[in-house]
């Protein structure tokens, strides 16, 4: 979860590719891909081509999870 919420918050800054999240955030490529496929399913990002960028929806779930 906690590689959710880092992409997340990396996200609401700007969109990105996968190689530079990968090497920005130091998460290996194997370890990011399943984490943008599990964000992906819930909605929370979107892949334009192969650019990242959050949904409403996560910026939404994202300020739920810092106010916990």
């Amino acid at each position: 979860m906690s590689h959710e919420i880092r992409v997340l918050e990396y996200l609401m800054h700007e969109k990105s590719k996968m190689e530079d999240m990968s090497k920005n955030m130091r998460i290996p490529e194997v370890i990011l891909k399943s984490v943008l496929r599990a964000l992906e399913e819930k909605k929370l990002i979107k892949a334009e081509g192969d650019v990242f960028s959050i949904t409403e929806e996560g910026k939404k779930y994202l300020i739920e999870l810092k106010k916990l």
